[in-house]
């Protein structure tokens, strides 16, 4: 009998193999974190399909909530679900962090599982990218999901291409992955980037045009213990400027909201002055499972509701290092 499928693709109706360590302490984390809430599932049901709307995020329902909190089931839920629950559980940074650390070990553990063949005495070497322990292989059944974000009322909606997808731990022990040579590629190609201006180990993308004589880059950095994000706003006319900004990250093709900043904010640019936001309002914990970040800009004319939204460079974050893509020479 053909089962109901979550985002992983797995039946879950009928006989389901032993659950993996990993997914299964992701599950009691949550369901820990739900009891101390002590809110109904309905209601954190309703809460999610809200903080959702509009985005391609399946299992939001209450049986699929109980799913991913028993340690019974093998439902895995996708970063942009927990994220949106650990907001509503009030959990921190650092463990929604951890909760994104298990949910990655837990979708690996699910491919080799797929991917897995009966041994036998004479078996051909398989295909180089199939066999069980290549986690960067990504499932056929994922696709990137199509954002939409809110600016005070009015709606951005753009899809996410191939920028900020996460990287794969066996990248590491490549002598060359794509991200390095895409950058070495872009590297005597995009002078048009800043380095430096938040710091060590910091990349500004190339100036967009703005309200009136205001240009405007998204900045990334990423340090020791975090990646933070900014915005830095040049206005280049004679006379001061207002203008209405946002700031977000994307990790992995999710977006996040700076939790330390206003949604939206306006700011006062004054001529011929430049402007940078304070890094310490946005950031995210950098974490031990390599992953690719990008801030997300919106600058508008002050009393703009909608607009397009531009990226930074993208911080390719392994533990031991970072690949920029594009970067500079």
């Amino acid at each position: 009998m053909t089962g109901e499928r979550d985002t992983t693709g797995d039946t879950t109706a009928g006989p389901r193999p032993a659950p993996e360590a990993a997914r299964a302490e992701l599950a009691r984390r949550l369901h820990t974190r739900w009891s101390a809430t002590g809110l109904p599932l309905d209601r954190v049901e309703d809460r999610l399909r809200k903080a959702l709307h509009g985005q391609k995020v399946k299992g939001l329902s209450k049986s699929a909530l109980q799913r991913y909190m028993s340690t019974d089931h093998t439902s895995v839920p996708d970063e942009a679900l927990l994220a949106a629950l650990a907001r509503i559980f009030e959990a921190s940074d650092d463990e929604l962090e951890e909760w994104y650390a298990l949910q990655k070990q837990a979708l690996i553990a699910q491919r080799q599982r797929r991917y897995q063949r009966p041994p036998t005495p004479a078996a051909a070497p398989e295909a180089p990218g199939e066999s069980p322990s290549s986690p960067e292989r990504p499932s056929r059944r994922r696709r990137l999901p199509t954002t939409t974000a809110l600016l005070s009322g009015g709606v951005v909606t753009a899809t996410i291409a191939v920028v900020a997808t996460a990287l794969a731990p066996s990248e590491r022990d490549s002598s060359r992955s794509p991200a390095e040579t895409a950058a070495r590629v872009a590297t005597s190609e995009r002078p048009d980037l800043e380095r430096g201006t938040l710091g060590e180990d910091s990349r500004c993308s190339a100036p967009f045009p703005g309200p009136d004589a205001v240009t405007w880059r998204v900045c990334a950095r990423v340090e020791p213990a975090r990646i933070t994000f900014a915005l830095k706003l040049t206005n280049r006319g004679s006379a001061d400027t207002r203008v209405r900004t946002r700031l977000q990250y994307v990790r992995a093709t999710v977006f996040h909201p700076c939790t330390g900043a206003p949604d939206t904010r306006t700011l006062l640019i004054p001529a011929g002055k430049s402007l940078l936001t304070d890094p310490s309002e946005c950031g995210a914990a950098r974490a031990e499972t390599p992953f690719a970040y990008q801030g997300v800009g919106w600058v508008l004319p002050e009393h703009a509701t909608s607009g397009t939204y531009k990226l930074s460079p993208t911080a390719h974050v392994y533990p031991d290092r970072t690949i920029w893509q594009p970067d500079v020479v």
